[in-house]
């Protein structure tokens, strides 16, 4: 079934509720008679038991007449079981949608309502970083699609990843704040791994974008590096107390992230390069020291160095991108982080 057919299936039910609807007079008038009837039936009961003094039993007839009373509450709980059940299947249809369709409103307001009802912040995390990777999937799907549309398709997808993404990061900020080493830990490093994830899909999908599109990947690439090196200092700073990874391996993650701070200065203006490569200097003298906090804090301003002269040059590179569908399939699409 399409969407078009689906719709006009809606309103046409919603039209028959509408037809079908009892007349308002005739249920007040139906429901007060059939009211002073059991009343009727059940003051002679009480009567007729007194005088045999014999446990009050309701007559035949008042047990039809109660079962009449109840169908209608047993037809409203029978339609209102179909009506849960036709919205799970449409929920559960949703899971598919992506920008632009009709059900994809759905999908993200499901999503809003387990936001809602979940407030350990550790969890509400959890639950961005399965949103982040529903939204990179969802990039990827509209750039490998044929659609000649596409473009402001992936344009409002990308939006919604960076959005997302935003989110991640508050959550982060807010774990952090909250006093649980091990739980900023634990969400510092599922962080760090989606989105590590999140870079590879985008890897894959850049080189179907237009030159809109480019640009706004371009700069979530920036938000996804600024957002793995937050949560790798919060990893070095829960280390530091005991908790969380062993510190040789926040070292290890620490030394990467070094290295690929490294590549930013190969694609740096000459203006801006020689900043860049003075920051990562510091950050490799502090990384020698042990001084992994130190370290992180200057990839982080050689980061942000390489993230504006970027901003300034990707017009120029968006230009030169061809906007025709490439033979290689968008592979990699994210999971859904293990939150055991």
């Amino acid at each position: 079934m399409n969407d078009r057919e689906l719709n006009r299936r809606l309103k046409d039910l919603a039209q028959l509720r509408e037809v079908y609807r009892p007349d308002p007079t005739w249920v007040a008038t139906s429901r007060a008679h059939l009211m002073e009837e059991i009343h009727r039936s059940s003051e002679a009961e009480r009567a007729l038991q007194a005088s045999l003094k014999l446990p009050i039993r309701m007559p035949r007839t008042g047990i039809n007449k109660f079962m009449f009373a109840l169908r209608p509450v047993m037809a409203v709980f029978v339609v209102a079981g179909f009506g849960a059940f036709g919205w799970l299947a449409s929920v559960s249809a949703s899971f598919g949608a992506i920008p632009g369709d009709p059900l994809y409103a759905l999908k993200t307001a499901t999503e809003r309502a387990q936001l809602t009802f979940t407030a350990d912040p550790s969890a509400r995390a959890m639950l961005h970083l399965e949103f982040l990777g529903r939204r990179a999937n969802e990039v990827a799907s509209i750039a490998e699609s044929a659609d000649a549309g596409r473009g402001d398709s992936v344009s409002l997808a990308v939006d919604e990843l960076q959005q997302e993404l935003k989110s991640v990061s508050s959550t982060l900020d807010e774990v952090q704040s909250g006093g649980s080493l091990q739980n900023a830990a634990s969400v510092a490093q599922a962080v760090d791994r989606k989105v590590a994830e999140l870079r590879t899909v985008l890897n894959k999908t850049k080189n179907r974008l237009d030159s809109v599109a480019l640009k706004k990947v371009t700069d979530l690439e920036s938000s996804a590096d600024d957002v793995s090196l937050k949560a790798v200092a919060v990893l070095v700073q829960t280390a530091k107390q005991g908790v969380g990874p062993e510190t040789t391996d926040v070292a290890t993650r620490v030394q990467e992230k070094i290295d690929d701070a490294e590549q930013n200065v190969i694609a740096a203006s000459p203006e801006v390069s020689d900043q860049v490569k003075a920051a990562l200097k510091e950050a490799k003298d502090a990384f020698a020291k042990d001084d992994l906090e130190g370290a992180v804090t200057k990839v982080q301003e050689s980061a942000e160095l390489a993230n504006q002269d970027a901003a300034a040059t990707v017009e120029t590179a968006a230009n030169t991108n061809v906007n025709a569908p490439s033979n290689d399939n968008v592979n990699g699409k994210i999971k859904a982080i293990d939150v055991q």
